[in-house]
């Protein structure tokens, strides 16, 4: 009886032992998944080794499965990637991860994630997951983040001096500054709250999508490489893009409330340059500015030359001149009926009026 006894409790201690050298996994479809992965379960059992997860320094392809709970994830110290997208979670906490560089987790319905130890992080894709917060201060080497469809405030990228690309549109975030990213390259921040965007230290920006905010103002001063830019419905009044020299540039600022567009430049400007032969400018989209009546270029002959030019739209109420003065707004709209009566008035009025100015 003795012997069987002691037999007994030495069979619940080695299960006890086996037991803890195994990752605890309470759900059953992240088990599944990382059983069927062999370069984890390298001894094809019913389950995952504390030995094997702290091995393991591959991906995980986690993504649309049904999973609710990532219980287990934190002894993978070593793993990567993670794509755990497209699934039933609600909080993630990769602070365990030490070596994680690329993280999908969008199509959830998260709120909450940490990421506090996760200084390798490269890439981060969380959209469409319900997100209000993101501290993102412990990321110094993230370059990529995909955020768009939450329901952020706020975004802080201070501690991320090395973003490169970032997509955060589809918020409710109210003011944007880049003072600490001087790489940054693509910025798309459409259809949020904007009020504020200050992208002066961001020299190296190409590609600007703000659209769909409620931008009263945007200096483009410091942003000598922008060739894409998108300010369309806004509510921006001036806006001057004699920084931009991209021989292939882009500009739509459709729909907002200008009252001045500023294309000229010289050398250090070549939207319109007559003696190059060619507009630098391959789309021009401006339309839907009733206040806008007078567009200032190098060339307004070449300039209004759609031969020229490439995608060139404007307002009815608006044309090309090389000196354009901004009027009060009452003068612009008194301007835009009268124009809009004497046709002929319309071609002449800006010259006439530069003659004037001068004296003559």
């Amino acid at each position: 009886m003795h012997k069987s006894v002691l037999v007994a409790i030495s069979l619940i201690l080695f299960s006890i032992v086996l037991q803890a050298q195994n990752v605890y996994i309470p759900d059953t479809a992240f088990k599944d998944a990382l059983l069927a992965k062999r370069a984890i379960n390298l001894n094809s059992d019913d389950e995952i080794q504390l030995s094997e997860a702290d091995s393991y320094s591959g991906g995980l392809d986690l993504s649309d499965r049904g999973i609710k709970y990532l219980t287990g994830i934190e002894e993978f110290t070593m793993c990567e990637s993670i794509d755990c997208g497209s699934n039933l979670l609600t909080n993630l906490d990769f602070s365990g991860n030490l070596g994680l560089k690329d993280l999908e987790c969008g199509l959830n319905q998260l709120s909450s994630i940490n990421l506090t130890n996760n200084d390798s992080l490269r890439y981060l894709s969380c959209g469409s997951s319900g997100l209000s917060e993101l501290d993102l201060s412990g990321n110094t080497m993230l370059t990529t983040l995909y955020c768009s469809k939450n329901e952020l405030t706020s975004l802080d990228l201070s501690n991320n001096p090395l973003m490169d690309r970032l997509f955060c549109g589809y918020n409710s975030i109210t003011s944007l500054e880049f003072p600490n990213n001087p790489i940054l390259n693509l910025v798309e921040c459409w259809n949020n709250f904007l009020t504020s965007l200050d992208i002066s230290n961001n020299p190296e920006l190409t590609i600007l999508g703000c659209y769909y905010n409620s931008l009263t103002s945007l200096d483009l001063t410091n942003n000598i490489n922008l060739y894409n830019l998108d300010c369309g419905s806004n509510q921006i009044t001036s806006l001057d893009l004699t920084s931009i020299v991209s021989d292939n540039a882009q500009i739509r600022c459709d729909s907002n409330q200008l009252t001045s567009l500023n294309l000229s430049g010289g050398y250090s400007c070549r939207l319109v340059r007559s003696d190059t032969a060619r507009c630098t400018a391959v789309t021009l989209h401006a339309l839907d500015n009733p206040y806008l009546m007078c567009i200032q270029v190098d060339d307004s002959s070449w300039a209004a030359d759609t031969s020229k030019c490439g995608v060139w739209l404007i307002g009815s109420t608006a044309h090309y001149s090389e000196s354009c003065t901004v009027l009060a707004l009452e003068d612009q709209l008194f301007q835009i009926h009268f124009l809009h009566r004497i046709p002929f008035f319309k071609s002449h009025f800006y010259k006439m009026g530069s003659s004037l100015r001068q004296g003559n």
